[in-house]
């Protein structure tokens, strides 16, 4: 994270993986409830916030440990280095012009529906290779479905998440599950009203990186839902989510040694037990 919004606070939320901010963490704590940071937490502050309750047990929120004080971690700046790779065919593409709805398929399909705009609707089969969707400034383009493939969705603006977005093969169920998405926005990702993503939890698996904001647009609710987040969690800021969805965030494994094809990357690393190659999955 890199800019912390003074009016968000952590309160009933589980992040499972590593997490750091660039400034001041907000921890809110009440009725017993606080959130819980299951691996090691690092900002660039020396402080931790905290509201509700005055005393803050950072044994207790902090599971994996709290370092403050280290040295700020710049956002990657590029986000469309696969534009000048000569190795990415034509076909491993699809541009969209208009604002569209984009629905994956657990058969290893998409389709997408024109939402405002005169381009046509359409339907295609994933390659077997790396694919990327890309958006138009301007034209959000919105996304739901099982994912069955390597996929990486961009968008100048703004991509919306209409309902859940999970895999053909879940990484902690199948050994060799293979299905990588990435979503990468130059603004904002946001995850859409209740009126498209319907009552209940949410689930949404991929390696997300808004430049600009990860937001819930409209957090009313009854304190009864939560947004399971499962792969990777990069953003400018962040808003709330209560009391529409507590937030649970599980780091995907799998990307310390792979990931969704050209997603960003830091230029900063920390290297606790390492014995084998990267390897980046795709082309």
């Amino acid at each position: 994270m890199d800019y912390w919004d003074p009016w968000v606070a952590v309160h009933d939320d589980e992040l499972d993986g590593r997490f750091h901010s660039n400034t001041e963490i907000n921890v809110r704590q009440s009725n017993g409830i606080k959130p819980k940071f299951r691996g090691k937490v690092t900002t660039s502050s020396y402080e931790i916030n905290t509201s509700g309750s005055p005393f803050l047990d950072e044994k207790a929120v902090f599971l994996g440990g709290l370092e403050t004080g280290v040295k700020a971690i710049n956002l990657p700046k590029h986000f469309l280095p696969f534009e000048s790779d000569t190795t990415i065919g034509e076909e491993q593409m699809q541009r969209f012009e208009d604002e569209t709805r984009i629905v994956f398929r657990g058969d290893g399909t998409f389709s997408w529906e024109v939402l405002k705009g005169n381009g046509g609707d359409g339907h295609r089969k994933l390659p077997q290779k790396a694919f990327y969707i890309i958006g138009k400034k301007g034209r959000p383009l919105h996304v739901e479905g099982v994912v069955r493939g390597k996929v990486l969705v961009y968008s100048p603006s703004k991509i919306i998440i209409d309902g859940d977005l999970t895999y053909a093969h879940h990484p902690e169920v199948s050994f060799a599950a293979d299905d990588y998405l990435g979503l990468v926005s130059k603004k904002d990702i946001e995850v859409g009203p209740p009126a498209a993503t319907g009552p209940g939890d949410l689930y949404i698996f991929a390696s997300i990186y808004a430049r600009g904001r990860f937001r819930v647009k409209d957090r009313r609710g009854n304190n009864d839902a939560t947004m399971y987040i499962y792969g990777s969690l990069t953003a400018g800021s962040l808003s709330a989510t209560e009391p529409r969805y507590a937030t649970h965030v599980r780091f995907d494994k799998r990307l310390e040694q792979n990931r969704p094809p050209s997603f960003p990357m830091t230029d900063r690393f920390e290297v606790t037990d390492w014995n084998q190659k990267w390897e980046v999955k795709g082309n």
